[in-house]
């Protein structure tokens, strides 16, 4: 797969030659420092998606806990409703 991604990029920038120079230059030019700078960036990116990840779960956490809190006391707030059907019934 390298040696196919690699002859491919020899290709490719072969053929921008032929076409124009000094676009090619440019581009190369820029490519370069993009992919020198990529794993850097890369590293970092994973660290803040990890970090906002945990903030999600926590908020995500709370809600749902929120949530259910909710349906505890509503269920104690209908239980003396509750109560007297159940007394009706037996």
């Amino acid at each position: 797969m390298l040696i196919q991604m690699a002859t491919f990029a020899v290709v490719v920038i072969g053929i921008m030659f032929v076409y124009d120079v000094v676009t090619t230059l440019v581009a190369v030019a820029l490519v370069i420092p993009g992919a020198m700078v990529s794993p850097f960036y890369t590293k970092i990116n994973r660290q803040l998606t990890q970090v906002h990840q945990r903030a999600r779960a926590k908020a995500n956490a709370s809600a749902e806990e929120s949530l259910a809190n909710i349906r505890t006391v509503k269920a104690f707030a209908e239980e003396k409703a509750q109560h007297e059907k159940f007394a009706i019934l037996n």
